[in-house]
């Protein structure tokens, strides 16, 4: 055995030890995640999320996070500031080295609104909000278009909950919910606990709507 493959060896060893959590292969994979919220002019919808909120572990590049990165492109002044330096999906708001705009903090991982309405004056690809092909559900459908390391989640499973700063509900955060056990859609999928969040697949397009039960899973092609 090599030394260069021995040192790997007990470095990975060393991580699971710090972590209580075996340091698997990253499997990066396309994961799309709608929201369905109709909210007032110049409010924006975050998630906040990751493994069970049960689970504790310093916040940022914790073991309870699941790393993603961004995918929208165009020109949301908004969501371009906010994505900066958002490096996991977590339950904890914004991240250490977030963007920042006009004196706003992020909330959470930014979304951006959405309409399957093809007349509409904006587009996801250009503007980076408005109309966009994934959406063929309605109007106000937040999206969040990742890549996310499956690997880092629950059996392909990842936990998220909705936030909206300056709500008069909750402090932001979207109520309980209770999911339905069996997901809709095709694969669809039994999801592996209850939960009073919803629960997403990861690798695949999930549609949720704020604070309802109801749950979506279709392949992305």
């Amino acid at each position: 055995m090599s030394r260069i493959y021995l040192v790997g060896i007990l470095a990975v060893m060393a991580l699971e030890k710090s972590t209580g959590r075996p340091q698997l292969p990253e499997d990066w994979q396309r994961t799309v995640i709608f929201l369905q919220k109709r909210v007032n002019f110049g409010q924006f919808l975050f998630l906040r999320g990751g493994l069970s909120e049960t689970c504790t572990n310093y916040p940022y590049g914790g073991v309870c996070n699941v790393p993603i990165r961004h995918r929208i492109p165009g020109d949301n002044a908004y969501y371009n500031a906010w994505k900066i330096g958002d490096e996991s999906l977590d339950w904890y708001g914004p991240e250490s080295n977030q963007g920042t705009i006009n004196g706003r903090n992020a909330e959470g991982t930014p979304m951006v609104w959405t309409t399957n309405t093809w007349g509409h004056r904006a587009f996801v690809s250009v503007e980076g909000y408005g109309y966009t092909d994934l959406n063929t559900f309605g109007e106000h459908y937040w999206m969040l278009d990742v890549d996310m390391d499956c690997s880092r989640t629950e059996s392909g499973w990842v936990e998220l909950k909705g936030f909206l700063p300056e709500s008069d509900f909750n402090s932001g955060w979207e109520p309980d919910i209770d999911q339905e056990g069996t997901c809709l859609g095709n694969p669809g999928g039994k999801t592996p606990r209850d939960s009073r969040n919803h629960l997403a697949r990861c690798g695949y397009l999930n549609v949720f709507s704020f604070g309802q039960n109801r749950c979506l899973i279709e392949s992305l092609e």
